[in-house]
């Protein structure tokens, strides 16, 4: 069975704050899951999960 690949790209604001996605990709190069969070001095201001149909992004909550 082939492993699901996972990339992870992080940007840096103005603000000083990061946000980091990191998104994985089945054997066919298909998105199955992305996660977000945004991190600033003081701590992670939020982290946003989901998963990916059909180019749709489905959220599952807020932390």
């Amino acid at each position: 069975m082939a492993k699901n690949k996972t990339q992870t790209t992080k940007t840096t604001h103005p603000d000083g704050s990061v946000t980091t996605t990191t998104t994985t990709y089945d054997a066919d190069g298909n998105v199955v899951s992305t996660s977000t969070s945004t991190v600033s001095g003081s701590g992670v201001v939020g982290i946003q999960a989901g998963s990916v149909s059909d180019s749709t992004v489905v959220v599952n909550g807020w932390w």
